[in-house]
């Protein structure tokens, strides 16, 4: 039977019915709960009961409505059952007279004993006892049998220490039988065979086990040669006996000492790391506190425990940590916060993460990031430092360029030809492409890219006006998506279409022809981007292949298509169209 549990079987009960029956006084089984699970005839003699009207009743109820109200004398007998359930503890032996129908006043003695056979549940043992003359004594063939049936080992110890009787179970637990064990010394000389244990066991048995009827725990070698780990528990009997119930926790003692590893391990990585770790209950008070550094916090970590976080920090932050514990409370993910405080050698910065535990509480974990802000900053400015260094290169690059154009717009007028003059002309407008790049850049919030649509835009109207060419005569219908394009790209396409609408305004609308030339840039789906140049002018000449062309602008076209890993495809009808293919390069990001 295991009488362990919290519930009881009903082959068990019935076994325990006959053996209580044969017991010369009334006795009543209750279980954990106060609930009685027993009767047996000799309580139902002596308070005239019927076992089936009485099991299932809670104990005080039946004290109170049968049993005290044959007692002559008060007794507070309720109260006594109350406190002792309440405390789970004995009833030490009480002298009742009560009136018994057709017998008469009888004395009783009423003991109450709770029975804690090895495992985590108890039951307890009410005895009435009929007084006059008449010892307490339990037949020693009924005890055994009581003992033999039991799911733990048990042992029964005489007034003289012997061993008067072993259960199977205990023989199956230990490998040792009733006659191994016919004395304290004997067993203690079997099961701690080491000298040094042996002392240590011997002082326990006697100072807690036998003195204080108290449990304990003990590391056995067995028949076999196994060591398990066994704990003892007494129940005193009247005479001086005693029975001991072994209980093998030796699977408890592992898991326990896995556990207890795991956490020593776990502990010793908590403390490697510089962070805090604060466990909180539901309205933030400090429940334990590892590991860090003092600087984490505006206050002593030792000085946190019991009190509320929220209270114990500034205002502001106090709010902030209020409002990260609600919000990690009401949903499943972490919440986080930065907080800084004035410490005596500087402010200092943190980050916390609040992460939601079982049964409302949290775990905070606060981490210094003083000298990572710190660094933050100092990359900031440094990053600033170069912008502003950078913007400055474009700006100066892009001054001396117009020096240059200058320098070649005052050459020209000393060449004794036009050819020359169209020489030097076309290489200020190259210089002027490559300047308005670096002004783009410069004036631009992206160190790195440009806005390629509004350059093609101011581009194309420079020439227009450096040409001479009036808006009524040669129009610029320009469609351009807003592309930004890096310098490694920006420049052979300025290059390109500075060479491309200079050729067109210079061949396309002869004697005073009126005409339009046109740009597009696109990006098609697949991230390439397509450039058109076109005109409806007079064409160019089939006769003249683009890839052979003497002129130096057409070799720069063809030559800056390859730079860009490009490809370029020339039409002549209606006018000339050239379009230029590439994929877009990528451009790391600043910042």
């Amino acid at each position: 039977m295991d009488i362990s549990n919290k519930t009881f079987e009903s082959a068990d009960l019935a076994g325990l019915s006959r053996i209580f029956d044969d017991l010369p006084y009334g006795c009543i089984l209750v279980d954990e709960a106060g609930s009685i699970r027993l009767v047996n005839r000799g309580a139902e003699a002596l308070f005239d009961l019927r076992r089936d009207d009485a099991v299932g009743m809670q104990l005080e109820g039946l004290v109170s409505s049968r049993i005290e109200p044959m007692i002559i004398e008060a007794a507070d007998l309720r109260d006594r059952v109350r406190k002792a359930q309440k405390e789970q503890r004995d009833i030490p032996p009480l002298e009742l007279r009560v009136q018994i129908p057709s017998r008469g006043i009888r004395r009783l003695e009423y003991e109450s004993r709770l029975i804690r056979p090895g495992g985590p549940c108890s039951f307890r043992i009410d005895t009435y006892r009929p007084l006059g003359g008449e010892e307490f004594a339990i037949d020693p063939r009924t005890l055994r049998s009581i003992l033999q049936d039991a799911p733990y080992g048990l042992a029964l110890i005489e007034a003289d220490g012997s061993c008067s009787h072993v259960n199977n179970t205990f023989t199956g637990m230990t490998g040792y039988t009733q006659s191994d064990l016919p004395s304290l010394d004997a067993w203690l000389a079997k099961a701690h065979p080491n000298p040094s244990y042996r002392k240590i066991a011997a002082d326990l048995w006697r100072e807690t086990v036998i003195g204080q009827a108290a449990p304990a725990s003990f590391s056995v070698v067995c028949g076999d040669g196994r060591v398990r780990e066994m704990e003892v528990r007494p129940t005193m009997l009247p005479g001086g006996r005693m029975v001991l119930a072994f209980h093998d926790i030796t699977a408890r003692v592992g898991a326990e000492e896995a556990l207890r590893q795991a956490t020593s391990e776990l502990e010793a990585v908590i403390d490697a790391f510089p962070d805090l770790y604060l466990r909180l209950n539901f309205d933030g008070t400090v429940i334990s506190c590892r590991g860090g550094q003092t600087s984490h916090l505006p206050v002593p970590a030792h000085e946190l425990l019991g009190r509320k976080i929220q209270e114990v920090l500034s205002g502001a932050i106090g709010q902030q940590v209020k409002d990260a514990l609600l919000q990690a409370h009401a949903g499943p993910h972490p919440a986080s916060l930065e907080f800084s405080f004035m410490q005596p050698g500087g402010m200092r910065s943190c980050e916390a993460r609040v992460v939601p535990l079982p049964e409302r509480q949290a775990l905070v974990i606060v981490r210094d990031i003083t000298e990572k802000k710190r660094a933050e900053r100092e990359i900031a400015a440094q990053l600033k430092e170069k912008e502003v260094l950078l913007k400055e290169v474009h700006h100066r690059v892009k001054n001396n360029l117009q020096l240059i154009s200058s320098l070649l717009a005052l050459q020209s007028r000393y060449a004794d030809d036009e050819t020359a003059r169209d020489a030097f002309r076309d290489c200020q407008h190259r210089i002027r492409s490559l300047g308005f790049i670096h002004e783009k850049l410069y004036r631009s919030e992206s160190l790195a890219r440009i806005d390629f649509g509004g350059y093609i835009r101011e581009l194309a109207e420079s020439l227009l006006h450096s040409y001479g060419i009036q808006p009524d005569q040669v129009r610029l219908r320009i469609r351009a998506d807003d592309l930004l394009l890096g310098i490694d790209e920006a420049i052979p396409c300025g290059l390109i279409v500075n060479e491309l609408v200079s050729n067109a305004m210079k061949h396309a609308f002869p004697d005073g022809r009126r005409g339009t030339i046109t740009i597009n840039l696109r990006k098609d789906e697949a991230g390439g981007i397509t450039l058109e140049v076109s005109d409806d002018g007079v064409g160019f000449p089939d006769k003249i292949e683009i890839a052979s062309a003497e002129s130096l602008g057409m070799q720069l076209v063809s030559s800056l298509a390859e730079q860009l890993r490009g490809s370029m495809e020339v039409a002549r009808d209606q006018g000339t169209r050239f379009t230029i293919r590439f994929a877009k390069l990528p451009v790391k990001e600043r910042g």
